[in-house]
Formats: structure tokens, C-alpha cells, sequence
């Protein structure tokens, strides 16, 4: 008797079956695992990026290198100041030759010819502010006066360090003195501060007296916000004890109505958002994470619906 063939949508059903069993002990970790199982080698984006990173340092250095290799620009120049020798590179150059005792020959031929004082001509010269700049010409004048043999090129090539100190006539006068006394000054200063300090005391202390010794015509009586809010206490708790007179059972109490109304649309605001997210849940259920997620919002559903049904009586009690 020949073996009967099993049909096309059995063994179908068999291949999902041990696919699902397979997806439960080995699930898929993640999209790169789901690329090697599928032949594909999933991209290294750290390899990557280390590559680009070192790409980029190799070509900034060679920029780099090629600015440094490429010769200076020449600064911009008007023709008419071509062949123009700079001052400033030309004051160097003189101050170093002064520095190591040569003189320009341009030098001797630009200096100008100096005119030295005899015995006796300071006498005749006019006394006042002008005697200082006479003292320093001739100050410079001296300074740059020639001498024999070497040390006279050494004197005329020194430069002047400093001014020279003044006389006693070409000082200013200084400001008469006065006989002030800053110690008393400043301990008066300090009493008529602190007799200052110790008036406004007096004064706010006063003031403060006045104010506690005025008062008003309703001093002593219960303010009528105090009674009203005491009225309202006792009404609740008679509203209370009537309550649990009508049936209250022992060790609990009647929860409010304005708390278990709020309570009750908190709990149909939650519910309305655990059936969204159910609602989203993809028809075929392919991993375990999303099995697991369904049945959670279905137990949290059911827990809601029960609280919704609670809530919704006329009266909840709570344990106290």
C-alpha cells in the first residue's frame, strides 16, 4: 500500500511553524544582525569615519605645506616710491653704526655747525623760562662738543640716557602748607555719623510705638472670613456623619464627590490611550517583544475598566 503524499499546505505549515520556533530561541538582534543573516556584511561606520577623519588631516597638511613652500608676496608699491629708501630702515642703520662707533660720511656733511657760549655770555643771557631750553642746548651742545684722540668719537657717538636734573631756580614753587589737623577732623566726621545714625534709630523706634499703641475699631473680634470658612468645616463634617450613618461600613470613608469625579476622567483619559497603543500593534505578532508589549497593554486595559467600573457609582468608599 503506497505511503500517502503530504499536501503542499501542510508542509507550508510546518516551515512557518519552525520558523516561529526558531525566531523564539534565536530572535533577531537588531537591523545588522538581520543583514549577516541575510548574506549581507553590514557597513563599519566606525571604519568609516576613522578613514575620512584621516583624510582630512593628510590633505590639511598638505595645504599647509603648500603655502608654507609658495614664496611671500612682495607688498604693494607706488612707482613714484620705488627707488624711495625707507626712514625708518635708514634710522636703524644709522643707530647701529653709532652703536658700534662708525659715522655715515652723509652724516659729516649734513651736521650742523653748532655755536658754542664764551666766559662770560651766560651773564648777558635774558633769565626766565627760556634759561631751560638754553641749559639743554647746551647740554647737547657739550654732549656732542668733539675732542682729541678717541675718547672725543666715543663722547660725540654716546646717546643721552636721560635729562639732566634741573636747578634749584628752574623748579616750581610748592603750594603754601596749612595747618590742618585731620585726626580732629576725621573724629568728628565719625560722631556726627554715628549722632546722625542714632536719630533715625529714635525716630523708627518712635514711629513703631505710635503704631502699636493705634488700633483699629474691629480689634479683638474673630475676622468674618475665620467664621465662614468654620462653618463650612462643620458643614462637611455633618454631610459626613450623615453619610456614614446611611451605611458606611466600618473602617472606611466616603470619598468625595468632586475626587471621584476627576479620578474617574483620569481614568477614562488613560484608558483611551492604552486602547490607541493596542490599536497600533501590528496584525502578525512576529517577536516575542511585541507579544509581550500586547499582552501588557491588555492586562493594563483590564485593570482601567475595572477602576472605570468602580468609580463610576454613586458612592466609593476608601479605607481610612
Amino acid at each position: 500500500m503506497l505511503a500517502k503524499r503530504p499536501s503542499p499546505s501542510s508542509s507550508k505549515a510546518k516551515h512557518n511553524a519552525s520558523d516561529q520556533v526558531s525566531a523564539v530561541l534565536n530572535p533577531v538582534r537588531g537591523y545588522r544582525d538581520q543583514l549577516r543573516r541575510s548574506g549581507v556584511q553590514p557597513k563599519d561606520h566606525a571604519r568609516e569615519n576613522l578613514k575620512k577623519i584621516k583624510e582630512t588631516q593628510r590633505r590639511i597638511k598638505e595645504e599647509k605645506e603648500a603655502a608654507a613652500q609658495q614664496a611671500t608676496p612682495v607688498p604693494f608699491k607706488l612707482k613714484k616710491f620705488a627707488n624711495v629708501e625707507s626712514r625708518i630702515t635708514k634710522g636703524r642703520q644709522q643707530q647701529q653704526q653709532q652703536q658700534d662707533g662708525q659715522e655715515s660720511p652723509r652724516e659729516e656733511d649734513t651736521r650742523p655747525t653748532h655755536k658754542f657760549l664764551r666766559k662770560g655770555e651766560r651773564c648777558h643771557l635774558p633769565a626766565g623760562p627760556p634759561a631751560t631750553s638754553s641749559n639743554q642746548n647746551g647740554a647737547a651742545e657739550s654732549s656732542a662738543r668733539p675732542l682729541s684722540g678717541r675718547s672725543g668719537a666715543t663722547l660725540r657717538t654716546r646717546e643721552r640716557l636721560k635729562d639732566p636734573v634741573p636747578k634749584a631756580n628752574e623748579l616750581n614753587t610748592l603750594a603754601p602748607r596749612t595747618n590742618k589737623n585731620y585726626i580732629q577732623n576725621n573724629a568728628r566726621d565719625v560722631l556726627a555719623r554715628n549722632q546722625a545714625r542714632r536719630d533715625r534709630e529714635n525716630a523708627q523706634r518712635a514711629l513703631l510705638e505710635r503704631a502699636s499703641a493705634k488700633q483699629h475699631a474691629n480689634f479683638g473680634r474673630v475676622p468674618t472670613y475665620l467664621l465662614k470658612r468654620q462653618a463650612e468645616i462643620l458643614q462637611a463634617e455633618a454631610r459626613r456623619a450623615e453619610l456614614d450613618a446611611g451605611g458606611c461600613p466600618p473602617g472606611m470613608a466616603l470619598m468625595d464627590e468632586q475626587e471621584r469625579l476627576r479620578t474617574l476622567a483620569s481614568l477614562r483619559q488613560s484608558a483611551d490611550v492604552t486602547m490607541n497603543d493596542l490599536r497600533k500593534m501590528p496584525l502578525t505578532l512576529g517577536s516575542m517583544a511585541l507579544r509581550k508589549r500586547k499582552e501588557e497593554l491588555e492586562k493594563q486595559l483590564e485593570e482601567q475598566e475595572a477602576a472605570i467600573e468602580i468609580f463610576s457609582k454613586d458612592k466609593v468608599f476608601l479605607y481610612e
